[in-house]
């Protein structure tokens, strides 16, 4: 009686438990070959040839399957692994990647964290003069105070006034020149001095550079010097700019040039620079003079 793999017997004679052997490794059929075994259970002797171990073991180990039987197929799973040299070289490989892509997923991610935070404080400082008000009337008729003169206490009055009231706020301290610093819950901070306001999307950058680290908006809604800002809340600051988008860009004063401010005559430069992305939906655009 012969017995084909995965069939049932030539003659339909009952099947039985026959002893398992090892195909030839000159056998380059494999498993999907037909395995002949004699009735007695013996390997076909032209085709195949038997392992002592798989013989003698008894029925126990032949339920662990062929398998579990055939050293030969054991030596094929170690042949099959990885060499400690080619996981090195794969390592490197991907090494090699991170080091080319995580500098643009950083900047990427500092960018839209930027964006994010802008947009944020806009409507979150719009929100507390709206609120302001409903208590204290409209905003063209509330105080002014010339910047020049203004103390701490006079920044603080206003902000604890018109401000603070109607926000949430992590921390309030003074800042240099007499300001009044606000760090929200997000890590942002802005520093106040009644209509100006410096707003920092990361409240300790390493770098100090407007148009990139620090944003200026302006609250004048009383000021028929600022046409764009009048009876308006707290908006970009754009001077007394008339609509010429390329101005935002190459104003000699307040452009948006990625020139440093440090430089003499330099510093009020890149003021223009929160207005550009304002007019991009809160975007940054792809021809903004800085990286991030």
């Amino acid at each position: 009686m012969k017995y084909r793999g995965g069939g049932a017997p030539e003659n339909n004679a009952p099947a039985r438990v026959l002893d398992l052997c090892i195909i030839n490794n000159s056998d380059k059929k494999g498993l999907g070959g037909i395995l002949e075994l004699t009735e007695a259970g013996s390997c076909h002797p032209e085709n195949y040839s038997c392992h002592p171990e798989a013989l003698a073991e008894g029925s126990e180990k032949r339920r662990k399957g062929f398998f579990g039987l055939c050293p030969q197929n054991d030596e094929k799973r170690k042949r099959a692994a990885f060499t400690m040299a080619e996981v090195l070289i794969t390592l490197g490989i991907i090494g090699i990647v991170a080091a080319m892509t995580l500098p643009v997923a950083i900047r990427h991610y500092n960018k839209r964290v930027t964006e994010v935070r802008l947009e944020h404080f806009y409507s979150l400082m719009n929100q507390a003069i709206t609120a302001a008000e409903v208590k204290y009337g409209d905003k063209a008729y509330w105080p002014e105070m010339k910047l020049e003169s203004a103390t701490y206490e006079d920044n603080l009055e206003w902000v604890d006034t018109y401000i603070t009231p109607f926000i949430k706020v992590l921390k309030k301290e003074k800042c240099s020149s007499g300001l009044v610093c606000l760090t929200f819950i997000n890590g942002s901070k802005v520093r106040i001095s009644r209509d100006n306001f410096s707003f920092y999307p990361k409240a300790n950058p390493t770098e100090n550079i407007r148009g990139k680290t620090y944003f200026e908006f302006i609250f004048a809604p009383n000021n028929e010097n600022f046409p764009y800002a009048k009876d308006k809340g707290v908006e970009p600051y754009v001077g007394s700019w008339r609509g010429d988008v390329n101005q935002l860009y190459k104003n000699s004063v307040y452009g948006c040039t990625g020139e440093s401010t440090t430089g003499e005559g330099n510093g009020n430069k890149n003021k223009y620079c929160t207005k550009i992305i304002q007019m991009n939906g809160w975007k940054i655009p792809d021809d903004y003079p800085f990286r991030f």
